[in-house]
């Protein structure tokens, strides 16, 4: 069993066939909170920016926009209702 999120990072590394990464990025802040990847090029910079890109995926003006369309619909003020992702690449 994981006894820290940066275990639970590298468990799910080493789960998941051919994954290059895995990471916890706060949408609120676009803080990377934990990482585990097998690239020798994926540099704090890097990952810097794609924790950066993650956020504004997630909080930018489209999201904002399925938010409000969202809150309409259930007849509530506009939030925030994306508050976990998980996502993959290839």
């Amino acid at each position: 069993m994981a006894d820290s999120l940066n275990d639970v990072v590298e468990e799910m590394l080493a789960q998941v066939d051919e994954a290059l990464g895995v990471a916890v990025v706060d949408l609120s802040s676009g803080l990377l909170i934990s990482v585990a990847h097998n690239v020798p090029y994926f540099t704090q910079s890097y990952l810097d920016a794609v924790a950066a890109a993650a956020v504004d995926m997630f909080r930018g003006k489209t999201v904002r926009n399925v938010e409000e369309l969202i809150a309409q619909h259930r007849g509530e003020d506009p939030a925030r209702h994306v508050h976990e992702v998980q996502m993959g690449t290839t």
